[in-house]
């Protein structure tokens, strides 16, 4: 049984406060561990973010032929992040355990995950939720739906300066490559992790990822996943970290 709202405390989950403008974005760093964070990619919009103690989903899809999905994503996480009231982002039905779901904007504190929703509307109007994600020393923010190619002032407000960036690049009433790239030079994102696109494209020339990789004019890593920490950010340079989809296997 998944569970929504304030009545449910597990990890020490905290609703810090709804109120955007005096969110407090802060987090202990513990110094007798090596602090590391491990994202994995799921195809679509769904991320799993996996800390120490922690493990986070963002926008976990069912299935749909459009997009190739063929099965869910299944494994056991603590916290369930939803962006749009979609299915390609809300079907926390195959997340094992008993998440604490998050589908509405606020700060949230979770097994030390601290987690903001800052709320947008995207150019073709529809409702979404960027979630700006705080733990081992890092920033990750998920556009989740987002389309465009310009930052609201009170997104920018929390993912300017932020360490990795995911964001969708496959159109489709979703932000493009173009567009995709614009929006992270304007957060001057360290390491920009592409989404919502078919993940057979992923090294095709006229695919939306050799897109991006023009538009921004930086390397571009393969990996099945990415783990780092904190002391591996470069402050001088971007990249490109695409990661290989492990419903594709």
């Amino acid at each position: 049984m998944h569970r929504v709202g304030r009545g449910f405390n597990p990890l020490s989950a905290h609703i810090l406060s709804g109120n955007l403008n005096s969110a407090r974005l802060s987090f202990v760093i513990r110094y007798d561990i090596v602090l590391s964070m491990i994202i994995t990619w799921y195809g679509l919009s769904c991320i799993k973010l996996e800390t120490q103690d922690t493990v986070l989903v963002c926008n976990p899809f069912g299935k749909d032929a459009e997009w190739g999905a063929d099965r869910s994503p299944r494994f056991r996480a603590n916290i369930a992040c939803v962006s749009a009231d979609n299915p390609l982002y809300n079907t926390v039905s195959g997340i094992e355990g008993t998440p604490f779901i998050i589908t509405s904007p606020g700060e949230y504190e979770i097994g030390g995950i601290t987690v903001v929703g800052v709320p947008c509307v995207s150019d073709k109007g529809g409702a979404n939720t960027v979630f700006v994600i705080r733990a081992e020393g890092l920033t990750v923010v998920h556009l989740g739906a987002w389309s465009g190619s310009k930052i609201p002032e009170q997104v920018r407000t929390f993912c300017s300066g932020s360490d990795i960036f995911c964001v969708p690049i496959g159109g489709d009433g979703l932000a493009d490559s173009g567009q995709a790239a614009t929006v992270a030079m304007q957060l001057e994102a360290n390491i920009v992790i592409p989404l919502m696109y078919h993940d057979a494209s992923a090294q095709k020339e006229s695919g939306p990822v050799a897109k991006l990789v023009k538009a921004m004019n930086v390397s571009v890593e393969y990996q099945d996943r990415l783990s780092i920490r904190k002391k591996d950010i470069s402050r001088d340079r971007t990249s490109i970290i695409v990661l290989h989809s492990q419903l594709a296997k």
